[in-house]
């Protein structure tokens, strides 16, 4: 990829601030396998999300098939180095050629894999010529868009405000603690503690409660089954589009429990008297545990328990800690129990960057519809009326 002259400049900038001159090299592949050893590299970088593990993501693209036209790899280096990994799936629709994450809102953000320690050696104008030269391999699309990235100061996105950005989407909402101990007695006072405990008296009124982790395939099936039922029931009730309805998409969070390396499946399933009643899909790597989906049972008496706070104020008990986990992403969007529980609010965004007048067009609808959205879930009194009709509007308008 380089000449010997070429190599040795580029070492050296690697263990020093970078000159204005770097050149960093692109590839574009459609195997994933490709890209497979530069990816786990940076992975050990730590990730925001699970949509950024090559596990998680291959999982996904053998489950649903995706076409290798469809797969589209860009890798960036700096001399040997693996600096960039972003991967991106071709879609069409209305007419429109999208190119965007794989696995969409099935997780909380998503973001390229990045070689940090050499990123943030960067200066800001050589950030924004980097990714200038990232939109620059893309292959031909009308428009690029980046649902789900995280906002802030420490984001590697900088170099795309004002290029095609929509305001603030939504927040992830994490709890960070080194302690269940430090955990409890920041976000529970003894008001809410006597909440829990007259929720959980409900429960072992029932019967007997315990909480299981679940690691293994052979196990995790007829947990998943259960997930996925409770989630339908809950789906139908709300008038809400069920993204688990087809079996390739299930298949995707089945199959991670026998093909991962660098993430770990997990399942939390809560249950009376051996009989599950609530379900957390979870995904952890190092000391990060992320909640991908969530579920409980509809019966009204199990209800009145409270089981899916119940089933999260157990994993924290049991898991939080620095011998386990010390952040625990429970996912994008507000409710009262990710308000109750989580200390850390991570905005996240979304980039478009129009390449056509088609995109354009596209970009235009999306974000109206998207501000529109923000618009209503802000406003008590429109998202009840939203609420009562959401069953009767159109799929792209539910949420």
């Amino acid at each position: 990829m380089y000449s010997d002259n070429q190599q040795d400049v580029h070492e050296e900038r690697i263990g020093a601030v970078v000159p204005a001159g770097w050149n960093p090299m692109f590839s574009v592949s459609s195997n994933l396998y490709d890209v497979e050893p530069q990816w786990r590299a940076l992975e050990a970088f730590g990730l925001s999300s699970p949509g950024q593990s090559f596990d998680f993501v291959r999982s996904w693209v053998e489950a649903t098939n995706v076409p290798k036209q469809e797969q589209f790899y860009v890798t960036a280096y700096l001399g040997k180095q693996p600096l960039m990994v972003l991967p991106l799936a071709m879609s069409k629709k209305l007419g429109v050629t999208i190119l965007t994450w794989f696995v969409g809102d099935h997780v909380a953000c998503n973001g390229p894999l990045m070689n940090h320690d050499l990123f943030e050696r960067l200066s800001e104008s050589q950030r924004e010529a980097f990714w200038q030269s990232v939109v620059a391999a893309l292959p031909v699309s009308d428009v690029l868009y980046l649902p789900g990235l995280i906002e802030g100061a420490d984001t590697e996105f900088v170099a795309f405000e004002g290029v095609g950005k929509s305001s603030v989407c939504d927040h992830i909402f994490r709890v960070r603690f080194d302690s269940w101990e430090e955990c409890d007695k920041s976000r529970r006072d003894r008001k809410r503690r006597r909440r829990d405990k007259q929720h959980r008296q409900k429960l072992d009124a029932l019967g007997a409660v315990d909480l299981v982790e679940i690691a293994q395939v052979d196990q995790a099936e007829h947990v998943l089954q259960v997930m996925f039922e409770q989630k339908r029931k809950r789906f139908e009730q709300l008038g809400i589009e069920d993204p688990f309805t087809k079996k390739e998409v299930r298949d995707v969070y089945s199959d991670l429990f026998s093909k991962s390396k660098s993430v770990r499946p997990l399942l939390y399933a809560l249950r009376l008297n051996e009989e599950v009643i609530s379900v957390r899909y979870c995904v952890a790597h190092q000391n990060n545990l992320f909640m991908l989906v969530s579920s409980m049972s509809v019966d009204d008496d199990i209800l009145a328990g409270s089981p899916g706070n119940q089933c999260v104020l157990e994993i924290l008990r049991q898991k939080l800690g620095k011998d386990s986990f010390t952040m625990v992403d429970i996912g994008v969007g507000e409710s009262y129990e990710k308000k109750r529980w989580c200390n850390e609010l991570v905005p996240v965004t979304s980039r478009f960057l129009p390449r056509t007048f088609k995109g354009w067009v596209f970009f235009a609808a999306k974000a109206s519809l998207e501000r529109l959205k923000m618009l209503v879930k802000g406003n008590s009194v429109l998202f009840g009326y939203y609420k009562a009709i959401r069953g009767v509007l159109p799929p792209i308008l539910r949420t």
